[in-house]
């Protein structure tokens, strides 16, 4: 990696960085429980329809999005993205690792324009990445896929990486991520696998929340299941684990310590399935031992935040039509210990 002594350059001095990433906009199909209109239309339209969730501090408060904090419509003008398309062209020459993030990138139309670039100018040490929630409609994926692909062939680039956003498994990955298609996202992630085998890899990014966790175990599975089916010389399925701390209601840290078996015996099954090439890294075994660790350190101010978490998802099954109890029957008694508090506040 080149390096620069700052101390001597001019104050007005350019410099490319080599590392890009960029929000293009908001347009998004998802209402993610955690996310919020500043990364989501659909979370933007919900809220300057039925205000904010009520909250200690009410959350998302359309309020709060005036002014600079506003989102700026993906239809409208916007000087930050013009501005990028200008600076483009002399920032390429020096990218080596570009990526796209949201809102959903498959949806917006600057994705492609990046795409249309890179193939009229190949660069061959390039590494391109986009983060995805992989449940767009069928003719806007098919569309997606047709440019990896033939971003992937020959050397126009170095390597492809899709990010696919996916926290846990089934219905309560749906739950949580609201407008994912569960079994189109799986669907997808295999289809991706198979149709660009060259120059690409996948990488699952599972926020770790109090809401994934239980079913978590039934994820890894899975990548263990890719990773045995269509690793062959290198490594096509990755994952990470960041963890989430804001809504803190959402942390994993709110929770019972009795919840702690739940990433126990993901690590007990990541630890009798270690393999460099087709099983589990030791790393990411470290690394879900550092989000086990984090959760049973506990924080302050648990009630209350207990609290909000059935305001918040109380409000959310009302608006959304969804069903906490239904879809989370293993933390049922972590529900009604919430409700508990909250209702016992008002009275």
């Amino acid at each position: 990696m080149q390096s620069f002594d700052v101390i001597a350059l001019k104050p007005i001095a350019d410099i490319n960085p080599s590392y890009v990433e960029v929000n293009f906009n908001n347009a998004c199909n998802l209402k993610c429980s955690y996310c919020s209109p500043q990364f989501s239309s659909t979370w933007h339209q919900e809220v300057e329809k039925h205000g904010a969730y009520p909250t200690s501090k009410p959350h998302n408060d359309p309020e709060h999005f005036q002014g600079e904090r506003r989102p700026i419509p993906n239809k409208d003008p916007n000087p930050w993205r013009e501005a990028f398309w200008r600076w483009w062209p002399d920032l390429y020459k020096d990218l080596k690792h570009f990526r796209m993030t949201g809102g959903e990138p498959l949806m917006d139309p600057n994705t492609y324009r990046v795409f249309d670039y890179v193939l009229e100018n190949a660069k061959p040490d390039l590494h391109l990445n986009v983060t995805s929630n992989f449940s767009v409609d069928d003719k806007l994926f098919n569309k997606y896929i047709g440019y990896v692909k033939r971003l992937c062939e020959g050397e126009q680039i170095e390597h492809f990486m899709q990010f696919v956003s996916l926290d846990t498994w089934g219905k309560q990955a749906e739950y949580i991520r609201y407008g994912l298609d569960f079994e189109k996202c799986i669907s997808r992630v295999e289809q991706f696998i198979k149709d660009v085998p060259y120059r690409s890899s996948l990488t699952f990014i599972i926020t770790m929340n109090n809401l994934n966790i239980v079913n978590l175990k039934k994820l890894l599975e899975y990548i263990l299941y890719l990773r045995k089916t269509y690793t062959k010389t290198y490594q096509r399925v990755w994952f990470d684990t960041p963890l989430l701390y804001t809504p803190e209601w959402q942390s994993m840290q709110i929770l019972p310590n009795s919840y702690s078996i739940c990433l126990e015996e993901c690590i007990e099954y990541m630890n009798n399935n270690l393999d460099e090439m087709h099983g589990f890294k030791d790393y990411e075994v470290l690394k879900m031992q550092r989000d086990l660790a984090w959760m049973i350190k506990g924080t302050d101010d648990v009630e209350r935040k207990r609290e909000d978490f059935y305001k918040f998802f109380n409000e959310h099954d009302r608006r959304r039509g969804t069903n906490f109890e239904e879809t989370f029957p293993q933390m049922r008694e972590f529900w009604n210990d919430c409700k508990y508090r909250s209702i016992s506040r008002r009275l």
